[in-house]
C-alpha cells in the first residue's frame, strides 16, 4: 500500500485520517499546522516508513523522540558508524526541528542534507521534491528517510560519518537527530559503543 503524496496543511481540526499508519510508504506528507493529527500520528507510523524508498514529513512537533539514537542542538551531527553494521544496515532517518522568528506569507525550498563519510572521503547530497514550506513561527519537524541503496555502497562499522543540515533563511534548525536503521540483530552493544564514541568527539 503505497501513496505518493499527502498534502494537508492548516487542516488544524483533523484528528485522525484512517488508514494512513496502514500504508506502507507514503513519500510525501505536508501536515504542517495540524497539530491535533500530529500529535496523534504514533511513532511506528514514523518508524515504518519503507525501508526501499525515500520519504519526507513535515509536521508541527518540537521534540525528537528518544529512539533516536545521535541528537545534538544546531545543524550538524558527527559519529561512528556502528560495529558489525555491514550487512544489518538498512538506512537512515533524520528529523529536524526548524522555525522562523516571525510568520511570513511565503514559502522556502525544502531543507538539504549533506553527507560525508570522511573515512573513505565519499560526499552525498539530498533535497527532496516537494512544495515549499510555510514559514512560520510555530516550531515544526522535517522527517526524512534514506535506505541504503541512496549511499551507492555498503556502510562500514567504524567508518566516521558527519552530517549536516541546511535550510533557507528565515529559518533557523533548532536541533538535529538521525537514527540509525538496522536489521534486528545488529547488538545493542555495538549501538552504545558507537554512540558512546561520537559523544566523546564532540
Amino acid at each position: 500500500k503505497r501513496l505518493p503524496v499527502l498534502y494537508l496543511p492548516n487542516c488544524n481540526s483533523l484528528a485522525e485520517i484512517q488508514g494512513l499508519e496502514n500504508l506502507n510508504y507514503v513519500r510525501i506528507i505536508h501536515m504542517e499546522s495540524c497539530s491535533i493529527l500530529a500529535n496523534n500520528l504514533k511513532d511506528s507510523f514514523l518508524k515504518g516508513q519503507s525501508e526501499l524508498y525515500k520519504s519526507s514529513i513535515y509536521l508541527p512537533k518540537k521534540e525528537i523522540p528518544d529512539w533516536f539514537s545521535y541528537r545534538r542542538m544546531g545543524s550538524s551531527i558527527s559519529f561512528d558508524m556502528p560495529l558489525h553494521v555491514e550487512h544489518q544496515f538498512l538506512g537512515m532517518t533524520l528529523w529536524a526541528v526548524f522555525a522562523a522568528e516571525e510568520d511570513r506569507d511565503e514559502r522556502v525550498i525544502s531543507p538539504a542534507i549533506a553527507i560525508s563519510d570522511t573515512t573513505n572521503g565519499v560526499d552525498w547530497t539530498f533535497r527532496p521534491t516537494t512544495a515549499g514550506i510555510l514559514v512560520t513561527r510555530q516550531e515544526h519537524s522535517w522527517v526524512s528517510h534514506m535506505p541504503k541503496s541512496y549511499f551507492r555502497y555498503p556502510l562500514k562499522g567504524g567508518e566516521r560519518m558527519e552530517v549536516w543540515i541546511n535550510i533557507e533563511e528565515p529559518f533557523e534548525v533548532k536541533k538535529w537527530g538521525i537514527h540509525l536503521v538496522c536489521k534486528p540483530d545488529i547488538t545493542k552493544d555495538d549501538l552504545q559503543v558507537s554512540i558512546q564514541m561520537a559523544r566523546m568527539n564532540e
